[in-house]
């Protein structure tokens, strides 16, 4: 995250990282859009990227109301549940809703304006659904973190509005998602030799392999069994 600090200090002001999950407070008089169109221009250039990587970015009165948007004792029993908050990168409510199934007994999840939030009990926390939204159309539009770091995060911004001149630049929230797939460069790994000569010697053998229509066809005696018996 150092090197994530020194490349958007060039760009920012009072940049500040927490932990290796891509969450970034920082100043500027750009707006929200714009800082997170800035930040994903500098990432390719500073980083060895394989993936895609969307960023999402919110001033403090927006990501301020994320937190109070949180259903009634979001939160409160940590050693029960697992909180999570999934924030919307250009897509809304009823654009992901339909795409985030639930358990009954396992999951509760509550949509907002700029996030849902979802409770799972931890007991059964492996008869949740909702990981399923990871093979949606809208998966590559969300950036899930857990409650406690969207705490951390609203404090970093807190502390940071409190220290600086009244008239001052907004401070700004930035979260990065890496997205697999979209303009990556993930590669299937190649067969290796050994592999290769086993399948071509499958072909030649007429047995064919995975995937190959090549086939000696049925026994001899399978073909004598089954042609019709003529009568004297």
């Amino acid at each position: 995250m150092a090197d994530l600090r020194a490349a958007l200090s060039e760009e920012f002001d009072d940049v500040a990282t927490y932990i290796q999950s891509g969450n970034v407070v920082l100043t500027s008089d750009l707006a929200a859009q714009r800082v997170a169109a800035r930040v994903e221009a500098v990432l390719p250039d500073t980083f060895a990227l394989d993936s895609a990587v969307r960023v999402l970015a919110l001033d403090s009165p927006t990501y301020s109301a994320v937190v109070a948007g949180a259903p009634a004792g979001f939160g409160n029993e940590a050693e029960a549940y697992r909180y999570d908050v999934g924030f919307y990168l250009d897509v809304t409510a009823d654009d992901v809703a339909p795409h985030v199934p639930t358990h009954p007994d396992v999951d509760v999840v509550t949509f907002g304006e700029h996030a849902y939030y979802h409770r799972r009990f931890n007991a059964l926390a492996s008869r949740s659904k909702v990981t399923k939204v990871v093979g949606s159309p809208v998966y590559g539009s969300l950036t899930v973190r857990n409650w406690r770091t969207t705490l951390t995060l609203a404090a970093m911004l807190d502390d940071d509005r409190g220290g600086r001149a009244t008239g001052s630049a907004p401070s700004v929230t930035v979260q990065a998602s890496i997205t697999p797939g979209r303009g990556g460069t993930h590669r299937r790994r190649p067969r290796s030799p050994s592999r290769r000569r086993r399948a071509v010697r499958r072909r030649r053998n007429g047995r064919g392999s995975p995937g190959c229509t090549a086939s000696r066809g049925p026994p001899a005696w399978r073909d004598a069994r089954r042609a019709p018996r003529r009568r004297p």
